[in-house]
């Protein structure tokens, strides 16, 4: 029911940017997690610590005004974190998989190849391991990101992003423990204009 709905936003979303005359821009990425941290509390909570983590995706660019255009898209995170816990027992790896879906307002500066984003990024669980808890939650996370267009021919601009995501919701998937999760990620990507 859940991919239903996320593949339901997607035809509508993209059936408003057809139905637009604008230049549309289609960008793919890749990001790596500068660092990834928890908080992490409950019953003899420790700490997490952060371990590769990785995303990729695609995104849509919709201009709006001159130097505005909405940024959004669908990803794909692995987020792999060690659990451990006060009072001894071993440490728990774990791989959480997530769909991303941003949803953010791209500005353009007028110094050339510089750019600023932000928004809000929806984040649905796709896979938890182990899930002997169950699977971890959904988030909402805000976002924060700047970038730069160090390669840019008239359809074709490969860009640098270093982002900042923050959280908000409590995604363990046991209620005696609260988890929230921020990173900084640093992005590679490639956009074609339309």
């Amino acid at each position: 029911m859940r991919m239903l709905r996320l593949v339901s936003a997607a035809m509508i979303f993209l059936g408003l940017v057809s139905s637009a005359h604008a230049e549309l821009g289609v960008g793919v990425y890749g990001s790596y997690h500068m660092s990834d941290s928890y908080t992490f509390t409950g019953p003899n909570a420790d700490s997490v610590k952060s371990k590769s983590s990785t995303n990729f995706g695609a995104l849509l660019f919709f201009p709006i005004l001159p130097y505005f255009s909405l940024r959004g898209g669908v990803a794909y995170e692995s987020l792999n974190f060690e659990s451990t816990f006060t009072g001894g027992g071993a440490a728990i790896d774990s791989k959480v998989n997530n769909m991303l879906i941003p949803v953010n307002l791209h500005f353009e500066f007028p110094i050339v190849g510089l750019y600023a984003f932000g928004g809000v990024i929806f984040v649905s669980n796709q896979k938890t391991d182990p899930d002997t808890a169950g699977k971890m939650g959904s988030d909402t996370r805000t976002n924060l990101g700047l970038g730069y267009d160090f390669f840019n021919f008239t359809l074709f601009t490969l860009s640098g992003e270093l982002e900042y995501q923050k959280g908000s919701k409590n995604i363990s998937p046991d209620p005696a423990y609260d988890m929230k999760v921020n990173n900084m990620n640093l992005n590679l990507m490639a956009r074609f204009t339309f």
